[in-house]
């Protein structure tokens, strides 16, 4: 009697152990998950935080640079450098990263989606506000003729707000709110995470609607050793300090 009792003993603590076992499998992925998660989050936290302080520098660079985009663009690159820094700041490591960052901006512009975009002032905007004036444009040595959105004595200049359209809606805006430059950025972020990656961009980042994260998708080297991006995006405003310019070959102003 006393041996089946010991027996019983044995076996339910058996099964016990196994249960617990059971339980560890399954908790064991949830764990990996979280725990890697928040890796990630911190990784994609600081270069969200480097694109934040970049676009103030691309927007600042437009504000300067008669709202080219050439300038925004190599000045977000710049700005984006500290995130592919490895080892020491020496001038070979600076010139790689600052290589890396151009890299992306570039693809990013050759996809689906803007490295850099104005969302203000507009095209329609530009026509309604532009004067003739002598200027000397951001890159020329000597003034030019041409159509810009003044931005000098703007207190003795006509004021009347005028009705344009901004997105296929009327829009009544005045010289000084054209002389707000307004721009958006995006930024393809790969992720670091081994698995984690995979298993995010299989079970959000690929069903994306969004263009941005399509382009990023598109970014992805093909192959065994493929990447993961997720598009992070920023904007930022700042006043004019030269006259807008609409420049057909970089068509800045849609």
């Amino acid at each position: 009697m006393g041996a089946n009792r010991q027996a019983s003993r044995i076996s339910l603590v058996s099964r016990q152990d196994g249960a617990t076992l059971a339980e560890l499998l399954y908790v064991l992925p949830l764990l990996f998950i979280l725990f890697f998660g928040i890796i990630e989050y911190t990784y994609v936290y600081r270069a969200k935080s480097t694109l934040n302080v970049a676009t103030f520098e691309a927007v600042r660079a437009g504000a300067l640079n008669n709202a080219s985009l050439s300038s925004m663009r190599n000045a977000l690159a710049s700005g984006m450098v500290p995130l592919y820094m490895q080892g020491k700041s020496d001038p070979v490591q600076l010139a790689k990263a600052y290589a890396h960052a151009s890299l992306i901006a570039v693809s990013i512009d050759k996809l689906p989606a803007d490295v850099v975009r104005i969302v203000s002032p507009t095209k329609n905007v530009f026509d309604a506000h532009k004067k003739p004036l002598h200027v000397k444009l951001s890159g020329e040595k000597k003034e030019k003729y041409v159509y810009v959105i003044p931005n000098d004595n703007l207190y003795w200049r006509d004021s009347k707000a005028k009705k344009v359209k901004i997105n296929g809606n009327n829009a009544v805006v005045n010289i000084q709110d054209a002389n707000l430059l307004k721009i958006s950025t995006t930024w393809c972020h790969k992720l670091v995470t081994p698995g984690l990656d995979r298993l995010t961009h299989s079970l959000i980042l690929k069903f994306s609607s969004s263009v941005e994260q399509q382009a990023c998708n598109v970014l992805g080297l093909p192959g065994k050793n493929k990447s993961y991006y997720v598009a992070i995006k920023s904007h930022s405003v700042i006043r004019m300090q030269s006259p807008v310019y609409y420049s057909s070959k970089e068509k800045n102003l849609k």
